[in-house]
């Protein structure tokens, strides 16, 4: 047995050297990686096609006329510096002014509010006066802001007199208006009102501001009075264009009084986040009442790609 094993060991030769590669066999880093990132990739439009099929938002041209069959007027994209409040400020000469924001998103909005003004001059051609309601499906929208927005650009830019109706409006000072009572508003049916008698001045000579509000009056109430449409024709010989900031849909049911009054409606919507369907019932309502909608304004837009280059393509 000795003898056999001593014997079985002395046949045993070596074939092939063993020898050590310079670099390992396991693991495979650059075909790990590569599948790895193609993987991901499929991933992740798999997962963006799958929420676009879902999502009931809207954040494009082609979407919101597939789902409302309205035109999309202008893209507000989602800025890092804003002021969004309804505040005026006391400028110390007995007018008001606006909070600015910061000196690239004033240079944003205006570039965004001259496009609207554009959009829309091509669908006024005929009108001397106009009355825009801006109005959205549910608070939060940003209504407020785009059509502040939209009167100062009317005013700065394009030198229109304006006039600025708003619900609410909060100033540091007492305005000095009166409510708008009975003997008042007979008196403005009558003959063209001096601006000061139902509006605040602001640092602009061609914007000021109806604040409804301090003139004692909620929306449902002033656009209901006797004669609404003779005072309309009277504040419309003193301003080029009358901008209504419209509360919510889901605030108020007076959005649809002043709907009956717009010589056109602007439907303000949250990009991304207000739901189709919710947007395609206020439009279903304003038409009831035989408003004319002009289109939509997607607010808040996200903004993917550097705005640099985004203008350039």
């Amino acid at each position: 047995s000795t003898e056999m094993d001593t014997h079985e060991m002395t046949s045993i030769r070596v074939v092939v050297p063993a020898k050590a590669y310079a670099t390992p066999v396991r693991p495979r880093i650059a075909l790990n990686l590569l599948l790895g990132a193609v993987f991901g990739l499929l991933t992740g439009l798999g997962y963006a096609f799958f929420a676009e099929y879902l999502s009931q938002g809207l954040h494009s041209k082609e979407g919101v006329w597939k789902k409302l069959n309205l035109p999309l007027l202008a893209i507000i994209f989602l800025r890092k510096v804003r002021k969004t409040d309804k505040t005026v400020i006391d400028n110390g000469d007995g007018s008001a002014g606006i909070p600015k924001a910061g000196h690239n998103s004033r240079i944003n909005e205006t570039r965004d509010m001259v496009r609207l003004v554009h959009s829309l001059e091509t669908q006024f051609e005929n009108k001397e006066k106009k009355l825009i309601q801006f109005v959205s499906s549910t608070t939060g929208e940003g209504t407020s802001t785009i059509s502040h927005e939209f009167a100062e650009t009317l005013a700065n830019t394009f030198g229109r007199s304006t006039l600025l109706i708003t619900p609410e409006f909060s100033v540091i000072n007492d305005t000095g208006l009166e409510p708008l009572n009975n003997s008042k508003y007979a008196s403005i049916l009558d003959q063209p009102p001096r601006p000061e008698e139902f509006a605040i001045a602001t640092e602009n000579k061609n914007l000021w501001i109806m604040p409804l509000d301090f003139l004692g009056e909620s929306v449902s109430e002033f656009f209901s009075r006797v004669d609404i449409d003779l005072f309309l024709e009277q504040l419309k010989k003193q301003f080029d264009i009358l901008v209504f900031d419209s509360p919510a849909a889901d605030e108020s049911p007076g959005f649809i009084t002043v709907a009956r009054k717009a010589d056109g409606i602007l439907i303000v919507i949250k990009s991304e986040t207000t739901r189709w369907p919710v947007v395609d019932n206020v439009q279903e309502k304003i038409r009831m009442v035989k408003g004319t909608i002009l289109g939509v304004i997607l607010n808040k837009q996200k903004q993917y790609i550097p705005g640099i280059i985004y203008r350039w393509l």
